[in-house]
């Protein structure tokens, strides 16, 4: 998948009124000793103009966009952004197990579908990820 255009930084577009993914993009932040990353709400008009997409559609999983246009969501775009901290090591010898990345995926799922649980007090995160509705 590509996006509408290309950063001059690894861009990763979280929700920023989710307090759940606010938490681990602080965290990713912290991780990012050398400051590679842009960390970008989806609520920023910005957002929208990188990937070409809506908040709608931004809302429902991680995004991350590499300086070639390259976007990424979900697991994959959570693998990506990891690359960029102080654990690339243990996540590229994990991401090259046969598996691994079908069973991010399925628990990333898992994890966004159910961010009210998991301590989000979001606007967003009392929508239904799936189907987008309250």
């Amino acid at each position: 998948m590509r996006a509408r255009e290309t950063p001059e930084t690894p861009t990763v577009v979280y929700d920023g009124d989710c307090s759940f993914c606010k938490v681990w993009v602080g965290r990713l932040s912290r991780w990012d000793r050398e400051d590679a990353l842009r960390l970008l709400p989806l609520q920023e008009s910005s957002a929208e103009q990188l990937t070409g997409r809506s908040v709608e559609q931004l809302r429902h999983s991680l995004h991350f966009v590499e300086i070639d246009g390259t976007m990424l969501t979900g697991a994959a775009a959570v693998r990506e952004a990891l690359l960029y901290t102080r654990w690339k090591y243990l996540v590229k010898m994990l991401a090259s197990l046969p598996g691994t990345m079908f069973i991010a995926e399925t628990i990333y799922r898992r994890v966004a579908e159910s961010r009210i649980i998991l301590g989000c007090d979001g606007v967003t995160c009392n929508k239904d990820v799936r189907g987008g509705q309250p």
